[in-house]
C-alpha cells in the first residue's frame, strides 16, 4: 500500500478542510503516498456558503476532484460530516472500480 497513490476525500466546508489536512499530514507521517489535492492546488473554498450562482467554479471543482480520483489507486472517505460532493466522488470511484475505505473517528449511524 505504500506505493499506491491514496486520495483522501471528505467534506471541505464547515471546518472539514482542517480534518482533511490533519488526516493527510498524519498519513504522510506514516510514509504513505498521499495525493494532497487541497494544499497544493489552493482548493480552499470554505468561504463560499452557496454555490448556486457559481456554476463555472462548481465545474472547475468537480473536474479537478474527478481527475485526482482517476489518478488515485485508493480512495479514503472521511465520513465524519455529510457531504453531497463526497457522496458523488464515492460513487464515481466505485464505478471506476477503485479501492474505497470509509473512515470515521466517531461512530456513524447507518
Amino acid at each position: 500500500m505504500k506505493n499506491e497513490k491514496i486520495l483522501i476525500c471528505g467534506s471541505i466546508g464547515y471546518g472539514g478542510i482542517n480534518e482533511l489536512k490533519d488526516f493527510i499530514k498524519f498519513l504522510r507521517s506514516e510514509n504513505l503516498n498521499i495525493i494532497d489535492y487541497i494544499s497544493e492546488e489552493d482548493m480552499d473554498y470554505t468561504h463560499i456558503k452557496d454555490f448556486r450562482d457559481k456554476q463555472s467554479l462548481s465545474e472547475k471543482i468537480i473536474n479537478h476532484d474527478l481527475q485526482y480520483i482517476d489518478d488515485a489507486d485508493i480512495i479514503v472517505i472521511l465520513t465524519n460530516k455529510p457531504s453531497f460532493g463526497t457522496a458523488m466522488e464515492q460513487m464515481y470511484a466505485f464505478n471506476k472500480k477503485k479501492k474505497i475505505i470509509l473512515y470515521s473517528e466517531d461512530p456513524v449511524p447507518t
